[in-house]
């Protein structure tokens, strides 16, 4: 694991690439759904970082993504069974 210390400003843009990584986990750990339709190819799911100061969109790697999922699907406690029913 690498550690990496940043100060003043320098932290946000890390913060932020964290937040959108942990909100795909997040998303994969609570929708069965969603993880088969990524893995069978039917969806994907792309994290990205939009800089309001210059309206610029910065994709980040969907290996990422894959890792994440991959992750996910390893961990225990990910949600089973789907949150809506079928009625």
């Amino acid at each position: 694991m690498t550690l990496l210390f940043f100060q003043g400003e320098k932290i946000i843009p890390y913060a932020i690439e964290e937040n959108v990584w942990q909100g795909i986990k997040d998303l994969f750990m609570a929708s069965p759904v969603s993880r088969q339709m990524v893995k069978s190819g039917k969806a994907k799911v792309v994290g990205a970082n939009y800089d309001i100061s210059n309206g610029k969109v910065t994709w980040l790697p969907e290996s990422k993504t894959l890792e994440i999922l991959k992750k996910v699907e390893a961990d225990p406690n990910r949600a089973m069974n789907a949150m809506a029913s079928g009625h």
